[in-house]
């Protein structure tokens, strides 16, 4: 009889283990992305000094990011992106949010809020607040939602295509009122680097598109993981330019803009629903307005903020913290949407 009992107490510790294993990699699988985010701003801030040796010249981030935007192009649905130009009246209320209320927002709480005085953080505020929405996540979250899909991949390469010109216009005006300035020469040199990098390599990667759509669609989600890699090395790369001024002291201090962000990103989407509500959008068109006017794509922001500060590399670290920390917390954010959205389609 004890012998009985030890073998069946082994098997149900053996059983318990099987089971937190399980869970563990299923955390793990569902939240990599996230996780990978963290593990890059570790990895770049001790190791710069290895990463800067990689990134000589910066021709290893140029590559990178041109290798994203192409990638992008390819798994772009052209179907899905047509079959959305005609939703007229979302996409502009959805432009609304991405390059006009975000500013707005994001500008007047930095006059208001004693505890945003840091001028690194301002920045990258002003930057959250300029570039457009995400691609990827974004129609990822609309999908799972049940909502329109084709609305949003239209308005998310339009919001992404002409941000190229319109984010780094907003930024320089942003910072001119409070932070710093720069000359109309280097704005051109950013509005033609943005181009080189990202709307040529996505045009390229749209066209090739038309001459393997059935190997790119059947296997969208190994190209879809590359992007996410793609972009935890642009990350890394800007983490590791700009280790000196990250400080675990400084980062404790920021907790009161943390908060803030936390917040943000859940009163702009419920002001997205309220408004296109009001107005008497579907409910797939709400779903929609809900994720794309809040997120903010971390693939175009990390580019933009270290061209923008490519002389002061001191003050970078500083500028991508907000970022860094957003990107995380609007995928983390969106999956309890997501839930709250379907309950209340039922």
């Amino acid at each position: 009889m004890e012998s009985f009992s030890t073998a069946w107490s082994y098997k149900s510790t053996i059983g318990i283990k099987k089971i937190l294993i399980m869970l563990i990699l299923s955390f793990l699988k569902r939240n990599w992305f996230i996780l990978g985010i963290f593990a890059a701003v570790i990895f770049g801030y001790n190791f710069s000094a290895f990463v800067r040796i990689i990134n000589r010249d910066g021709a290893f981030f140029t590559f990178i990011v041109i290798f994203l935007f192409f990638i992008q192009g390819l798994i772009l649905e052209k179907e899905k992106l047509l079959s959305g130009i005609k939703n007229i009246k979302l996409h502009i209320i959805l432009l609304f949010f991405t390059f006009i209320f975000c500013p707005l927002y994001f500008f007047v709480f930095v006059k208001i809020l004693p505890f945003i005085n840091n001028a690194g953080v301002i920045a990258g505020l002003f930057a959250l607040a300029c570039i457009p929405t995400t691609i990827g996540t974004n129609t990822i979250f609309v999908s799972m939602a049940d909502g329109n899909v084709s609305g949003s991949i239209f308005n998310s390469v339009i919001s992404n295509m002409t941000g190229v010109f319109i984010t780094p216009l907003l930024f320089s005006f942003m910072l001119k009122t409070t932070v710093s300035t720069i000359p109309l020469s280097m704005l051109s040199d950013i509005f033609i680097n943005l181009a080189i990098r990202i709307i040529i390599p996505m045009g390229i990667g749209m066209i090739l598109r038309n001459f393997a759509i059935s190997f790119i669609d059947k296997n969208k989600k190994k190209f879809s993981i590359t992007c996410s890699i793609s972009i935890l090395f642009i990350v890394l790369i800007a983490i590791a330019g700009s280790s000196n001024t990250i400080t675990l002291d400084l980062v404790i201090k920021l907790y009161p803009i943390f908060i803030f962000l936390a917040l943000s990103y859940w009163t702009i989407a419920l002001i997205a629903y309220g408004i296109t509500n009001l107005v008497g959008f579907s409910h797939e068109d709400k779903i929609t307005s809900v994720f794309t006017s809040a997120q903010k794509t971390l693939a175009m922001g990390v580019p933009l903020i270290t061209l923008y500060f490519k002389d002061n590399q001191e003050m970078l670290g500083i500028i991508l913290i907000p970022l860094l920390f957003y990107h995380p917390w609007q995928i983390f954010s969106s999956s309890f949407m997501v839930r709250i959205l379907l309950r209340k389609k039922r």
